[in-house]
């Protein structure tokens, strides 16, 4: 592998080990593997079975400030909770098909059948 590749600051999907390797620092053995642009880009695209946060947190990516503080549904606990990771209203990193709402009461208009004092995550 010549070292104008691996100064890229491309990297590729390890899919062994469900994470994003960063080229230059460990390069694949392999000619064949398809090198992304950014992390982000091989998380969605060469492991997308894994969420974000996921595969950030596989691949030694800080999740500080990530995210883009909007709303989400969490169908889970059938709560809004923040598109951000960290305390409460944070719910962690909102996936691909998760909708954002710009405020938390758009968001709870959309669980009209939970009070609003229980509609955004806490704790």
């Amino acid at each position: 592998r010549s070292t104008y590749y691996s100064t890229l600051n491309k990297y590729w999907a390890d899919k062994t080990n469900a994470k994003c390797e960063d080229d230059s620092v460990v390069p694949t053995e392999d000619l064949s593997t398809a090198l992304y642009d950014s992390i982000e880009t091989c998380c969605s695209e060469g492991l997308s079975w894994l969420s974000k946060t996921a595969c950030f947190a596989a691949s030694g990516v800080s999740l500080t400030g990530l995210g883009t503080n909007k709303f989400y549904i969490d169908f889970n606990n059938q709560q809004c909770a923040k598109d951000c990771v960290g305390a409460a209203p944070c719910g962690g990193l909102a996936q691909q098909w998760n909708i954002l709402f710009e405020t938390e009461d758009d968001c709870c208009a959309h669980l009209s059948w939970i009070p609003k004092k229980d509609c955004i995550k806490k704790a």
